[in-house]
């Protein structure tokens, strides 16, 4: 498995308040060869399950390698991750995308692989030897899942729509 600290990133930092609601309000993009599958937070009088196609299986766990324990790393850095936790992942998974989670505003984004076929706590290791605070799932709802003992520290409706491909 990929350690977070083979490049020297940082693992320490703490999942709590802004960095929190951050994370519980993260958009997520998964490129299918179909078109591309847009998932995000709702408010909470939104509680409709989220309608998954049957082609794919949940839960749907999103994995980032990119700015371990939350802190920005140079383009190039994020980049060798992002690849190595790509390789780590294929042989792991049952299907497995790439995708992106950014911020509502857009100002932010970080590269991410989705995966179906891993249970929570093979998912959240593997985000936790990539340095990270936190992994998302995503079946009938969002969750922040915390990569450390794999509570689930942010449950929030959602809203999945889809782009045809181009």
């Amino acid at each position: 498995m990929m350690d977070a600290s083979a490049d020297g990133a940082s693992t320490t930092g703490a999942l709590t308040g802004d960095l929190l609601e951050a994370y519980a309000g993260t958009h997520i993009a998964i490129r299918l060869p179909e078109g591309t599958l847009h998932v995000r937070p709702t408010g909470a009088g939104h509680a409709v399950p989220l309608a998954w196609s049957a082609s794919i299986r949940t839960p749907v766990h999103v994995i980032t390698a990119c700015n371990p324990g939350s802190v920005p790393l140079a383009e190039a850095r994020n980049a060798a991750r992002h690849a190595r936790l790509v390789e780590q992942l294929r042989p792991l998974a049952v299907q497995l995308w790439p995708a992106e989670g950014h911020s509502p505003d857009g100002k932010w984004a970080e590269a991410s692989i989705a995966v179906t076929g891993l249970d929570r706590t093979v998912a959240a290791a593997i985000g936790l030897h990539a340095g990270q605070l936190a992994i998302f799932e995503l079946a009938e709802d969002l969750r922040v899942v915390c990569c450390r003992d794999t509570e689930v520290v942010s449950r929030r409706p959602g809203e999945l729509t889809a782009d045809p491909p181009h």
